[in-house]
């Protein structure tokens, strides 16, 4: 057959292809079998726009093997099925009828969906070198001087079932074989979270490989990634947001290291109804030469005055704006500010002269047990010159009154109006807190949390298995719980329920608390009735994971919502079951 009798049979096989096609029923078949199809594609087709470019003698076909398509946008290749099919089949025509073929579902979405403004989005920044921000520009004080609006976030979530999983989020941080990604920290405001990734090299002597930490904001209710950060060879350890009770368009964020800086990310949004452009700010001070595990921020504070406390592994404290990172100076106050101020034990011949004093005495102390248990704690830790401060929080109805939770398992209150020549060192008999009567005085490992809930109630958990929850105005021990494992984080939930974390669980504990006045002092006192009851628990065999790492709750809803992180680049999502679900269920 020559090329002239070829393109005769082409023309033919059109016009029949024409009539058949004439209500479209082949063009639909067509496109669900290619759908279907899951083997590879394995030739190279040809796509025209227009069928009369068929008519054109330019047209060649060169194997019989080729596809030639008419649709604009579908592009069909050749597939093993199709070598047995004529061509007037694989052939789609063109649409004759009157009436236009059903949309697909999705274009149909499309169509639906609002017209959103245009976000233009920060490209990921890396930082690879270690030196502190050489200027002190900030967002957030450039919105205090301009005193600028504020744009809320919402979300919508439901709750049907204990620990029902709402979604998983995928950080999409390129994995590689020699190296091991895990979650170390998670925070939550206005619907947006912050994550702390960690790549570590499974080689631990390898000069060639490093570390790495990945930051990154998301919108958890619709997968949507604000900005991402990646540190080279830095090791950051925790990301926790500011001023969450401030109107701002500023999204200030804290993230500590483990060599002792600090860094305030900030993120706002610019533009108008149309286009809104994201504008990423970090800056970068180091105060600490020792990794800062605690932190704890300053509530109810007026408008500029927003500031926190950090500490250090070396029993150093700081207390920095956080509209700049610049240490905080209270222009309308006579006080000194707190800049590197050293927490230190007593020494041990103190402690020893003060035992000695009281026996020469004959004067009996009404809590003599347990202020000879702390006594006995004070001369162990006065072997060190230094408290490594793990953990931190400020007493809410007194501002200058602080907890620290130490690597030695100890609480202390200290007083920051006690500050001496830029030293505070811990009472000899802890300010009265002495809630315990035999050893451990307060925790025999580190205090990796501290947390107060709403009736100034203090959860602290340890590395040592235990949470215990203290009264610190009455300075009493009311109750314990020991899970077996160590606790990596604790948080308070509604109604007197907790929420705890360890490596293989994460559990929801009630803790049953009453509270009465006291006959002869008239104040407020708490017992406990009963036990701690476990109410629920994930595992990580649930969550299909090796082992969690930390863990965020907080409220959408009718119910709340707990972000989980694990050894992987996910962060996965569960519905916590309030009280009435819990009762229903049992």
């Amino acid at each position: 057959m020559d090329k002239h009798q070829e393109l005769e049979e082409k023309k033919r096989q059109l016009k029949e292809l024409r009539e058949r096609r004439r209500n479209h029923e082949g063009y639909v078949h067509l496109l669900h079998s290619v759908q279907a199809l899951d083997n590879p594609m394995v030739s190279v087709s040809i796509q025209t726009d227009a069928s009369e470019e068929l008519e054109s003698s330019s047209v060649r076909a060169e194997s019989k093997n080729e596809i030639i398509t008419y649709e604009k946008g579908i592009q069909v290749d050749l597939m093993e099925e199709f070598q047995e099919l004529p061509s007037s089949v694989l052939a789609p025509a063109q649409f004759t009828s009157k009436e236009p073929p059903e949309p697909i579902k999705e274009l149909q979405l499309q169509e639906k969906a609002p017209s959103l403004p245009e976000l233009i989005k920060l490209d990921p920044l890396v930082v690879e070198d270690q030196q502190n921000s050489i200027h002190n520009k900030s967002f957030s004080i450039l919105e205090v001087l301009k005193e600028s609006g504020h744009a809320t976030l919402t979300s919508s979530s439901n709750s049907d079932f204990q620990f029902e999983h709402a979604l998983t989020w995928d950080s999409k941080i390129m994995r590689d074989t020699e190296s091991s990604t895990v979650c170390v920290s998670l925070d939550w405001h206005e619907q947006l979270m912050v994550v702390v990734f960690r790549s570590t090299p499974l080689q631990k002597f390898s000069t060639i490989a490093i570390s790495w930490s990945h930051v990154r904001v998301f919108k958890w209710d619709t997968d949507q990634l604000i900005d991402s950060i990646d540190f080279r060879s830095q090791t950051l350890l925790a990301a926790r947001f500011l001023r969450r009770k401030v109107k701002s368009n500023v999204i200030s964020i804290l993230l500590t290291t483990h060599t002792g800086k600090t860094m305030l990310y900030e993120l706002t949004c610019t533009g108008g109804d149309r286009s809104k452009t994201i504008i990423r700010n970090l800056l970068i001070k180091n105060y600490h030469a020792h990794a800062i595990y605690a932190f704890d921020e300053y509530v109810d504070v007026p408008l500029g005055k927003e500031r926190f406390l950090v500490a250090s592994t070396n029993g150093v404290i700081s207390e920095l704006s956080s509209l700049d990172l610049s240490t905080y100076k209270d222009a309308t106050a006579n006080t000194q500010p707190i800049a590197q101020v050293v927490v230190q034990p007593p020494r041990a011949s103190e402690i020893c002269d003060l035992d000695k004093s009281r026996n020469e005495e004959g004067n009996e102390e009404p809590e003599e047990a347990r202020l000879q248990c702390f006594t006995d704690h004070l001369l162990r830790v006065a072997l060190s010159d230094e408290l490594a401060i793990t953990s931190l929080t400020i007493s809410p109805s007194n501002q200058d009154m602080l907890y620290l939770g130490t690597e030695d398992g100890g609480i202390y209150r200290i007083m920051l109006t006690e500050i001496d020549n830029n030293k505070i060192k811990i009472s000899r008999e802890n300010h009265g807190f002495l809630p315990s009567e035999s050893a451990p005085a307060f925790h025999s490992s580190h205090v990796v949390a501290l947390a107060y809930n709403t009736q100034e109630l203090l959860l602290s958990a340890s590395l040592d298995w235990t949470c215990c929850l203290w009264d610190p105005k009455n300075n009493c021990k009311l109750s314990s719980l020991d899970v077996g494992t160590p606790v990596l984080a604790v948080q308070w939930l509604e109604d007197n329920r907790s929420a705890i974390l360890t490596c293989d669980a994460f559990l929801v504990v009630s803790w049953q608390i009453s509270s009465y006045v006291d006959r002869h002092t008239r104040l407020q006192r708490f017992r406990c009735t009963a036990p701690p009851l476990i109410q629920s628990q994930l595992t990580s065999e649930d969550a299909q994971v090796q082992y969690f790492t930390c863990f965020k709750a907080f409220p959408a809803a009718a119910s709340n919502v707990v972000a989980i992180g694990s050894n992987t680049s996910f962060v996965k999502f569960y519905h916590v079951p309030n009280v009435e679900e819990v009762l229903a269920n049992g």
